[in-house]
């Protein structure tokens, strides 16, 4: 499972991208694969881990997403760097 920390988000639309550790491409994540990963948000620079799945239009995204930050880290709005549901 490849490790990574959230990085670009989108605010109105509710999506995330995920630099790998690795590097190489960002990986896509959208707010329904947070929500099932039972995760409200995805803060900037937090480090997760993640399985890479097909998304609906045939292009790569981020499922299973696994928060791998030690402690429950810091609520903040989604102007400052937040991906997820609220």
């Amino acid at each position: 499972m490849p490790n990574g920390r959230v990085k670009i988000f989108n605010t109105d639309r509710a999506y995330c991208f995920i630099a790998p550790d690795g590097g190489g491409s960002d990986v896509f994540v959208h707010v329904h694969d947070v929500e099932a990963a039972g995760m409200k948000i995805l803060i900037a620079g937090q480090l997760v881990a993640y399985e890479v799945g097909p998304a609906r239009d045939g292009r790569s995204k981020a499922v299973n997403l696994r928060s791998l930050n030690s402690g429950k880290g810091r609520a903040i709005s989604r102007r400052q760097g937040a991906c997820g549901a609220w």
